[in-house]
C-alpha cells in the first residue's frame, strides 16, 4: 500500500518504508520505526520551574499536546514515570500531568525527512 495518509498506514500496516525523493530512508516494523525515543508530557502549577528542571538535565523540551504542558524526550526505554514523578517531587515540583506519549508515524516521517 502506498499512501501519504500516514495515520491510516500506522493503523493498517505492520511494516512500512519511508522514502524521500525516491531514496529509501528507513524500513521495518512500524513499531521499530516509531521507537527512537520516549516522549513524556508533563504539567505543573509552576511550569517555569518544571521546564528549568529538565533543561538543566539537558533534555529536549517541546510544547505539549495539551495546552500549558510540555513534552520531554528521553532515550528509548528510559522514561520511567515513577522515577520522573519522584525526581520532580524531590525537586519541589508537584506534577498535575504525567503521560507517556506514543510518537505518531507522521511525526517520525517529518523527523526522518527533515520536513
Amino acid at each position: 500500500m502506498a499512501s501519504h495518509l500516514l495515520d491510516e498506514v500506522e493503523k493498517v500496516c505492520t511494516h512500512a518504508a519511508i522514502l524521500k525523493t525516491g531514496q529509501l530512508i528507513t524500513t521495518g516494523p512500524v513499531e521499530a520505526i516509531l521507537k527512537d525515543n520516549d516522549t513524556v508530557e508533563l504539567a505543573a502549577v509552576n511550569m517555569e520551574k518544571l521546564t528549568a528542571l529538565f533543561t538543566a538535565q539537558g533534555k529536549t523540551i517541546l510544547p505539549g499536546e495539551i495546552p500549558g504542558s510540555i513534552q520531554v524526550s528521553f532515550d528509548s526505554g528510559t522514561a520511567r514515570l515513577d522515577d520522573i514523578n519522584k525526581f520532580c517531587f524531590d525537586n519541589g515540583v508537584i506534577l498535575s500531568l504525567l503521560v507517556l506519549r506514543k510518537k505518531r508515524l507522521e511525526a517520525r516521517f517529518f523527523e526522518l525527512t527533515n520536513n
